[in-house]
């Protein structure tokens, strides 16, 4: 079986912040810094990780695989979720 490993968007150009919700310190990430073509990458990448991960889920079994594999979309999905804001709110202000 091919194990693939989403790859990882959090490199040069976004700005990890911490937040605290509720008393829960969260990390969030200002993308305002990134160029538009940087943006776009990213969620070509997150979607691409999303897809693969789904892929994985459908070829293993186990409470513990689904979990992990829900956890790993949620996370995924989070961070393309912010990306498509940032996104969204570049096209607004045009």
């Amino acid at each position: 079986m091919i194990n693939f490993e989403p790859r990882d968007i959090r490199t040069a150009g976004a700005v990890r912040l911490e937040e605290t919700i509720a008393g829960k310190t969260m990390s969030v990430t200002d993308f305002s810094s990134l160029s538009t073509t940087e943006l776009a990458r990213r969620i070509a990448i997150l979607r691409d990780n999303i897809r693969q991960i789904t892929e994985q889920a459908a070829s293993q079994s186990g409470a513990a695989d689904e979990e992990r594999n829900a956890d790993r979309i949620a996370r995924q999905t989070d961070e393309l979720d912010n990306l498509l804001k940032e996104q969204e709110r570049r096209l607004a202000t045009r």
